[in-house]
């Protein structure tokens, strides 16, 4: 499958956001099976949500003034 883009006077370029989306269309990402995956990450989310030790980051005014209680998880793969 072609990826290219021809661009006038300036040779060809790849598009990375085509690249993903074509990716994703032919579930060619490194999460293959994204429903497991997503079933872990829940699973551990739900272990993890009762665990109020520590403090919040009190050097960041907009973290400091939040309840406790709320709090969220982030994952990110290397294609983003």
């Amino acid at each position: 499958m072609d990826l290219t883009i021809a661009l006038a006077g300036n040779g060809v370029h790849t598009n990375p956001h085509i690249q993903f989306m074509v990716s994703v269309m032919i579930s060619d990402l490194l999460i293959s099976e994204f429903g497991e995956f997503k079933s872990v990450i829940s699973e551990l989310f739900d272990q993890c949500k009762n665990n109020f030790s520590g403090n919040p980051a009190d050097y960041i005014p907009e973290l400091a003034s939040k309840p406790r209680e709320n709090w969220g998880l982030s994952v990110c793969t290397v294609q983003g």
